[in-house]
């Protein structure tokens, strides 16, 4: 498969997959995810950034040079998105309609929404 390849994923770890929020909670967010990473070592870990932000001038700095969280590979590429949902195993976020993804291919889902206080 090309994204596996792309993507460099590992057949022997579970895959990650954390979603981006633009709200004031975002700070909050990345906290948790950096805990999240450093807790679970053996996982691969992939970001999915709403369209657009990683080329916004506001938020571009969270991924160039180096992308903000450590041992975490953001999806740059929107071809690469639908693809990514099926092979991670576990999706991490506030949800939202972008996580109808999830819902259809029936993947563990790891909600933040309440933890931030977020309706």
């Amino acid at each position: 498969d090309i994204l596996k390849k792309f993507y460099k994923i590992s057949p022997n770890k579970k895959k990650v997959l954390l979603f981006s929020i633009l709200s004031s909670s975002r700070s909050n967010l990345k906290l948790e995810y950096n805990k999240f990473i450093t807790k679970n070592p053996d996982y691969q870990f992939f970001y999915k950034p709403y369209p657009g932000e990683p080329f916004d001038p506001k938020f571009k700095n969270d991924f160039y040079p180096h992308f903000y969280l450590p041992n975490c590979t953001p999806i740059l590429e929107e071809s690469h998105i639908w693809g990514m949902f099926q092979i991670c195993d576990i999706h991490v976020g506030i949800l939202g309609s972008i996580n109808h993804a999830t819902l259809l291919y029936n993947k563990e889902y790891v909600e933040k929404r309440f933890k931030f206080k977020i309706r």
